[in-house]
């Protein structure tokens, strides 16, 4: 069992025990499905015939985006996003574009995880089974996202990754990203890429 599969048995255990009424029923969906499932993007980026490098390097950035979900997204390096020299190319030229262009009209081919309206509000101390189940889920959220990096590296050289914390305080859950987060992304976007839709 990995430990995401840990926590979520947690969150679910006490959601089947009816404990947790001021959750939403739709987050605890989500963690009950493994936040939202592996999308099929991941099997694209892995299929070798996308590749023209033996290991193709990626970043892979974590944020909360705009519509509070917590969404991870890769991008090749930026000298594999190089026209002008195409012997540079780690990955196909064609596909390459097709991640260019699938940025700009907001596709999920670079998305690896998206998790709806993560918690991030911890209910009264009184409830301690419902404190219990949304901070399970939160660290199950970041389990599965560290899952995912080491699974990438496996096949690809992974040159850099946001670095995820959960933190907590009184009242909230909070997803604090360090390096590679939003304004890396958008650096990165600059240097060669369409602007993604987050």
């Amino acid at each position: 069992m990995t430990n995401s599969e840990h926590f979520l048995q947690i969150a679910a255990s006490i959601a089947d025990a009816d404990a947790v009424p001021e959750l939403s029923t739709g987050c605890l969906r989500q963690a009950r499905d493994g936040f939202g499932g592996v999308p099929e993007s991941i099997d694209v980026l892995l299929d070798r015939k996308n590749w023209t490098a033996a290991k193709p390097q990626i970043r892979v950035f974590a944020t909360i985006n705009r519509k509070n979900s917590f969404v991870v997204r890769w991008v090749p390096t930026v000298g594999t996003y190089d026209a002008r020299t195409q012997a540079d190319l780690e990955f196909d030229h064609y596909f390459v574009r097709e991640v260019e262009m699938a940025e700009g009209i907001g596709s999920s081919i670079n998305l690896l995880v998206w998790f709806r309206e993560p918690p991030v509000i911890l209910p009264s101390s009184r409830a301690n089974s419902s404190r219990t189940a949304v901070l399970s889920i939160a660290a199950g959220l970041k389990a599965r996202y560290e899952e995912l990096l080491d699974r990438l590296r496996q096949d690809l050289l992974v040159t850099s990754a946001t670095s995820l914390a959960i933190l907590t305080d009184n009242d909230r859950v909070e997803y604090q990203f360090g390096r590679e987060g939003r304004a890396e992304y958008a650096e990165s976007i600059a240097k060669g890429l369409t602007a993604p839709s987050w």
